[in-house]
């Protein structure tokens, strides 16, 4: 067991349920990104397990639930399937059905560890706004920085490391700068790796994406 780091909290590709429509038309999501595989999803949940000392928390769709549940088998301990309720949804472009209004997110707990976290007896669903209205929107799934500071605020401490291997834009990254933990990002596309250095750097001077971009801030992520 290797565990380097405290967390996982990410937010990987979702299923095909996420990218056509259910009946008519079949029209296609324009995603700059495909959809994850059955073995793609199967060497996530091995290598979240491997690194990860505490908690791994993984957005999905709902309908895909039970095949990361499958894929973690039992490298962790599920503990509950938790709800993210948004707020200003977008539509269902096809108009053949209604569009989702929540996502779920898988919650993972080393067997060996004790599962303690910060929020006593709360519920596990949170709900918030889809996107953030003070922060550039930069990637088409980007999560808004409220829903990932609260996460972070309640599943994580000070200083604990957190890991996400499909990191996009940064979101987790700046919400756990922001709350005092430190932070790993994985990510492949050039284009968000450059805006996620932005935003972090930003996070950490305390400037704005906007400002650090201007001012050609050296990145030091």
């Amino acid at each position: 067991q290797d565990s380097y780091f405290d967390h996982v909290i990410t937010d990987p590709p979702y299923g095909e349920e996420c990218y056509t429509a259910d009946e008519v038309g079949h029209e296609t999501v324009k995603l700059p990104f495909g959809m994850i595989t059955e073995t793609e999803r199967d060497k996530a949940s091995i290598q979240i397990s491997r690194l990860c000392k505490r908690w791994a928390i993984v957005f999905c769709q709902a309908e895909s639930t039970w095949q990361w549940r499958r894929s973690f088998g039992s490298m962790m301990e599920h503990k509950r399937t938790a709800v993210w309720v948004t707020t200003g949804p977008p539509p269902r472009t096809s108009g053949d059905g209604p569009a989702c209004g929540f996502e779920c997110m898988l919650l993972f707990n080393r067997g060996d560890c004790k599962s303690r976290w910060n929020g006593g007896g709360k519920h596990a669903n949170f709900v918030g706004d889809h996107q953030d209205s003070h922060q550039p929107q930069l990637h088409p799934t980007q999560k808004p920085l409220a829903l990932m500071t609260n996460l972070i605020e309640v599943f994580t401490d000070v200083d604990d490391v957190i890991l996400d291997p499909f990191c996009g834009v940064g979101s987790t990254g700046v919400a756990a700068v922001l709350a005092g933990r430190r932070f790993f990002g994985i990510e492949k596309n050039p284009e968000y790796i450059e805006a996620a250095k932005a935003r972090l750097t930003a996070a950490e001077t305390g400037n704005t994406y906007e400002g650090v971009l201007a001012g050609q801030t050296t990145f030091n992520f």
